[in-house]
């Protein structure tokens, strides 16, 4: 008898600050892990990272030279009243959207200080985070490229976890993923995002989630009964296959065959349709190969408006043939 996946939600990191941005993310999280914790999701952390660009701006009134300022008696009593006034009170502010919630498992609050996308990276692996859920501000691809966005730097260095980007809008009432979108390509990858979707799905009462199969071909081969199109009805076909194995019925299975630019035709279906939730695999590109080919996931983050972008970890140990 075939096991059920578990999702890889039991210990969940929120990189937070004060913006609109987090405290969507807050609530994306708090909806989602809420109902499944403590018996899936065990642990929550709400982290605040204070930005070496910030500390030198703090720092930038008092006559120490910067190397040393961190060990300063008078700049720690300055991060000290910062984190008091202006961190602790929004902490608070997100700690309550949990308890809201009724959020049953543990919930820490960590603040640590330097560059963050790498803090984050580096506190989820030393702590064995599952998922990291994140805001994202509204932004071009061209600019967080040069500019180095937290979400982006994330996203290329975390390669066991789930990433959340989550998306301009979150669903207020009743299941807060009630329709999962996930693309498939014949890949390991989007396999596995397959079995993810279907884990998370599983997590909440039976029919209550719907998972849908998206493939996207070129419109050169659009009513011609191309091999390729042959192809993807295939791959459609295993996919669906995979998620009857984790124990979904048809009611909850939809699919869809679209021509197209495939980041744009995801993101346009997902928004237009409703979708809270994209599942997406990754492919392990660096962040510069993806600049020169064109990563299908990163222009579905940058295309959507409303949905959640999950994407699925490089390494968790579960490969699809």
């Amino acid at each position: 008898m075939h096991t059920k996946t578990r999702p890889h939600l039991q210990s969940v990191l929120i990189p937070v600050d004060k913006t609109e941005h987090s405290e969507r993310a807050v609530k994306f999280a708090a909806r989602l892990v809420s109902p499944i914790s403590p018996e899936i999701t065990k642990k929550v952390t709400l982290i605040h990272i204070i930005a070496y660009s910030y500390l030198e701006k703090m720092a930038s009134n008092i006559d120490i030279r910067f190397k040393n300022i961190l060990e300063s008696p008078l700049f720690k009593r300055i991060l000290e009243q910062h984190v008091e006034k202006e961190v602790n009170p929004f902490l608070e502010e997100f700690a309550k959207i949990f308890k809201e919630n009724k959020f049953s498992g543990e919930l820490e609050k960590h603040i640590s200080q330097g560059e963050p996308g790498k803090e984050i990276v580096t506190f989820a692996e030393k702590n064995n985070i599952e998922s990291i859920i994140m805001g994202r501000r509204k932004r071009s691809h061209t600019a967080e490229t040069l500019l180095g966005s937290c979400s982006h730097i994330v996203i290329h260095r975390a390669k066991k976890q789930n990433i959340f980007i989550v998306g301009q809008e979150v669903r207020e009432e009743g299941c807060p993923v009630n329709k999962i979108l996930v693309p498939v390509d014949g890949s390991r990858p989007s396999y596995r995002a397959v079995k993810e979707a279907a884990a998370i799905a599983n997590c909440f009462p039976e029919g209550m989630v719907q998972v849908s199969i998206i493939s996207v071909l070129d419109p050169i081969y659009l009513d011609q009964n191309s091999d390729e199109e042959k192809e993807v009805h295939k791959i459609i076909e295993k996919a669906r296959q995979i998620l009857k194995d984790e124990g979904l019925n048809d009611g909850q299975i939809n699919s869809y065959l679209e021509f197209g630019d495939p980041g744009r035709t995801i993101a346009r279906i997902a928004d237009e349709e409703g979708f809270p939730l994209i599942m997406m695999g990754r492919t392990g590109k660096s962040g510069l190969r993806e600049i020169v080919l064109g990563s299908v996931s990163t222009r579905v983050i940058h295309k959507v408006e409303k949905a959640t972008v999950g994407l699925v970890p490089i390494k968790n140990g579960d490969f699809i043939d």
